[in-house]
């Protein structure tokens, strides 16, 4: 694969993410006419059409759907490998869970768990919607709700306690 195939494919998982090539470019620290030139490239040697113009921003074609998918997947893999060349000696382990879990509960855990797994590296990802552990490197996720997740095993925490809470002067 070349490196401009491969510039490209970088370019497509930014500019499907952001669905915006001016963000894209933002993000990429190059020209939206060099996202869109990036992306009329690859479309052309995939022979195939990726994104829909409109107005503000593009979607993406059934087609590109099924590339994003792949392609995230492939750079996530590349990511990980990346990281362990790097350090051979330390795992990552990485945590996701809605915001307020992580700030009120795992934060406050950090120095524990940092203690019963000395080679990890450990990272919290504040984030509301569930994982897709096939194309996010996350390990595992904590969330509230029944359990019953596509590709995923759950194991309950918890129970989850509600109670109404009111000014006093509502009584």
């Amino acid at each position: 694969m070349n490196t401009s195939l491969l510039s490209n494919l970088h370019t497509f998982v930014v500019a499907a993410e952001q669905l915006n090539f001016s963000r894209a470019s933002d993000l990429l620290h190059i020209t939206p006419s060099a996202v869109s030139h990036q992306m009329k490239q690859l479309e052309t040697h995939l022979d195939v059409k990726l994104f829909v113009r409109k107005s503000k921003g593009v979607a993406l074609t059934n087609e590109a759907k099924l590339l994003y998918s792949s392609v995230k997947k492939a750079f996530s893999e590349i990511e990980s490998g990346v990281e362990k060349a790097q350090a051979p000696n330390t795992q990552k382990l990485v945590i996701a869970a809605i915001p307020s879990v992580v700030s009120c509960v795992l934060v406050n855990k950090l120095a524990e768990l940092q203690a019963l797994l000395p080679n990890y590296q450990i990272q919290f990802i504040s984030q509301h919607h569930i994982v897709n552990f096939e194309q996010q490197n996350i390990d595992c996720h904590i969330h509230f709700g029944n359990g019953k997740y596509a590709n995923a095993v759950a194991k309950k925490l918890a129970n989850e306690v509600v109670y109404p809470v009111c000014a006093p002067e509502c009584d």
